[in-house]
C-alpha cells in the first residue's frame, strides 16, 4: 500500500513534452529536458493526456523564445548574404563596364550632352514667337532688329497677320490691306522667311520686285516644315484663293514633321525666344496619316548631361527612332495631301527643292506635281552667311529668285503643270539648264 501512495504522489513521466504556461502568457510546449528540476514541479488539476503544466519565471521563457528563435534569424541573415552578393556580383561588372566605356567614348571625342544655348537678342521686346492656335506657334507683328551671338544684325518686319513682308512698309500702310491683284503664296521654313537677311534681301521680296503685277505673301516661318504648310494652306483657303502656291522644300523638314527626338532635341532651347508648341503627323498602325500637337519639350536620357555613353545611348536611340519614323513617307504625304487641296480650288501647284537630294522631286514628277530644283552649293562660303549664321546668304536668295521667276512665270501664262514637271525632270543639274533656257524664253 506504501508503494502504491509513493507512486500516485509522483508525476507521471513525460514522453515528449512539458507544456508551461507563465502570468498572462499564451501556453508553450517545451521539451522535456527544459526544467527537469523535479523540486519545481508540481501536478495541475486538469491535465490532459497526462501531460504537466509547469508555471515557468518569465525569464526563462525569454530564454526559450530566444533560442527557438535562432535559426530563422539565422536563415533571414544567410538570405541577406546571399542577396547582397548577387547584387555586387552585377553592380561590380557593371561598374567596370560603365568606366571602361565611358573612358573609351571620352578617348574617341564623344562627350556628355550640352544644351546649346541661344545666343539671340531681339529688340523690342526680347521675343519673335507667339503661340497659334492651329500652327502652334507664329511671328510676332511688328518691326524687329535681331543680334545674332557674333554681333551681327538684321531687320525684319512682320505684317499684322505675322508674315514678313515683301515690299517696303509703306506701300503696304498705302494699300491698305486691299488685294486687287492676283497671288502668289509662297510656303516654308526660315529659308523662306529669310532668317539672318534683312527685309529687302529675301527671294519673296526679290520676286515681287520682278512680278510686280502679282502679290507675293511670304508665309514661310523660322523652324517650319511641311505639316505647318499644309495648316498654312488649308486655312488661308477659307478666306481666299491664289493664283499660284509655291511649296519650297527642304530634306530637313522631313524630322519637323514627325517631330522626332532629335528634332525636339535641337528645338526645345529656342523657347527662349517664345513658347513653342509643334504640330506633327505619324503613321498609325494602319498605315493612315494622325496630327497631332504638343509643347517644344526635350524628354532627356537620364545621366546624358554628365556621362559621354549617356549621351551615346541617347543618340543610337534617335537614330533608330528616326527609322521607325519614316519621316520623308510622311512628307510625301503630306505634299500629296496640298497638291490635292489645290486642285479642288483650281491653284497651280509647285514644289521647289531648296535643299537636299532630289528624292521629293522624283515623288513630285511620279505623281503629276510641277517641281523646280533651286538649292545652291552650300559648301561654297558666299551662299551663306557664315560665320555669323549657317542659313542661305543675300547671293543664295538671289540665285533662289533667279531659278524661280521663270517657273512661275510658265504657271502664271497658263501653261498645265504637266508641262513644269517635264522641264524639271531630268535631276538637279539637268534642271538648272532648263530652267535658265525658260527664262530666255520667256525674257526674250
Amino acid at each position: 500500500m506504501r508503494a502504491v501512495s509513493q507512486s500516485r504522489d509522483k508525476p507521471p513521466l513525460l514522453s515528449s513534452s512539458i507544456t508551461a504556461r507563465c502570468e498572462g502568457a499564451a501556453i508553450l510546449t517545451l521539451p522535456p529536458s527544459f526544467d527537469d528540476n523535479p523540486a519545481r514541479e508540481r501536478r495541475l488539476s486538469g491535465t490532459r493526456s497526462g501531460a504537466l503544466r509547469h508555471r515557468i519565471p518569465n525569464a526563462s521563457l525569454d530564454r526559450a523564445i530566444e533560442n527557438m528563435s535562432t535559426p530563422k534569424e539565422s536563415i533571414r541573415l544567410s538570405r541577406s548574404r546571399k542577396a547582397l552578393f548577387a547584387g555586387l556580383s552585377l553592380l561590380i561588372p557593371t561598374l567596370v563596364f560603365v568606366v571602361s566605356a565611358e573612358a573609351i567614348l571620352r578617348a574617341m571625342g564623344a562627350e556628355p550632352w550640352r544644351v546649346r544655348e541661344i545666343s539671340i537678342e531681339v529688340h523690342p521686346g526680347g521675343k519673335f514667337f507667339t503661340k497659334h492656335p492651329i500652327l502652334g506657334y507664329s511671328h510676332i507683328p511688328g518691326e524687329f532688329e535681331v543680334t545674332l551671338r557674333t554681333g551681327y544684325t538684321f531687320h525684319v518686319t512682320h505684317l499684322p497677320n505675322t508674315l514678313r513682308i515683301t515690299h517696303p512698309i509703306e506701300q503696304v500702310e498705302e494699300e491698305g490691306g486691299t488685294r486687287t491683284k492676283e497671288e502668289i503664296w509662297i510656303f516654308g521654313c526660315s529659308y523662306t522667311h529669310g532668317w539672318s537677311l534683312n527685309d529687302e534681301e529675301t527671294y519673296a521680296w526679290l520676286l515681287q520686285e520682278r512680278l510686280p503685277e502679282h502679290e507675293i505673301v511670304n508665309f514661310g516661318v523660322s523652324g517650319y516644315g511641311t505639316i505647318h504648310s499644309l495648316l498654312q494652306f488649308r486655312d488661308a483657303l477659307e478666306a481666299r484663293t491664289p493664283r499660284v502656291a509655291l511649296l519650297v522644300y527642304a530634306q530637313f523638314h522631313d524630322d519637323r514633321n514627325t517631330f522626332s527626338r532629335s528634332r525636339r532635341k535641337r528645338l526645345a532651347p529656342w523657347n527662349r525666344l517664345g513658347p513653342l508648341v509643334q504640330p506633327y503627323a505619324r503613321f498609325d498602325r494602319k498605315g493612315e496619316l494622325r496630327h497631332s500637337m504638343a509643347d517644344v519639350v526635350y524628354p532627356e536620357f537620364p545621366l546624358m548631361r554628365h556621362l559621354a555613353l549617356a549621351h551615346f545611348i541617347e543618340q543610337k536611340y534617335n537614330e533608330l527612332e528616326a527609322r521607325w519614323l519614316r519621316s520623308h513617307a510622311v512628307s510625301e504625304s503630306l505634299v500629296e495631301e496640298m497638291a490635292d487641296l489645290a486642285r479642288e480650288h483650281g491653284v497651280d501647284f509647285i514644289v521647289a527643292n531648296i535643299q537636299g537630294p532630289d528624292e521629293m522631286m522624283k515623288f513630285a514628277e511620279k505623281n503629276g506635281i510641277a517641281n523646280v530644283d533651286i538649292s545652291v552649293d552650300d559648301r561654297i562660303a558666299e551662299n551663306t552667311n557664315r560665320p555669323h549664321d549657317p542659313h542661305p546668304s543675300a547671293l543664295a536668295n538671289r540665285q533662289f529668285a533667279d531659278r524661280l521667276e521663270p517657273v512661275l512665270r510658265r504657271a502664271l501664262l497658263g501653261q498645265p503643270a504637266e508641262s513644269i514637271s517635264a522641264v524639271h525632270g531630268g535631276g538637279p543639274s539637268a534642271s538648272r539648264r532648263l530652267v535658265h533656257y525658260v527664262a530666255r524664253q520667256v525674257l526674250n
